[in-house]
């Protein structure tokens, strides 16, 4: 999960947005300085000072961020369907633990219940 806050979605804006950055020129003389867009006079990248609400505000897409907004919410789709996974899979290996016979296990954790069985 903090890869994915950090590397996709907060690290990249700071990178890319930095004073200075090749590609900025045209946004900072724009607004009238280089710290408008979420960064503090004085900050380096990655210390901490970077405000990722206000970057996203004052510049919510720009050619140095090509596909932020679409690679972005399918890493984080990703993540998501790692955890289902993994959350099934840890499920599955209690069921085995516990000594329930790897066929019912597997049945129970991936079909659930299935409308052809006869409850007694």
């Amino acid at each position: 999960v903090f890869v994915v806050w950090y590397g996709g979605w907060y690290g990249t804006r700071e990178v890319i947005t930095a004073p200075g950055v090749q590609g900025m020129e045209e946004f900072t003389a724009a607004e009238g300085g280089e710290y408008t867009r979420g960064h503090k006079p004085g900050a380096t990248i990655g210390d901490g000072t970077f405000n990722f609400w206000i970057n996203i505000y004052k510049l919510p897409t720009h050619d140095n961020l090509p596909l932020y907004w679409i690679l972005n919410p399918l890493l984080t789709a990703l993540l998501v369907m790692h955890i289902i996974w993994y959350v099934l899979l840890w499920r599955l290996l209690f069921r085995l633990i516990n000594k329930t016979p790897p066929s019912a296990a597997a049945r129970d954790e991936y079909e659930g219940d299935s409308d052809d069985e006869k409850d007694d």
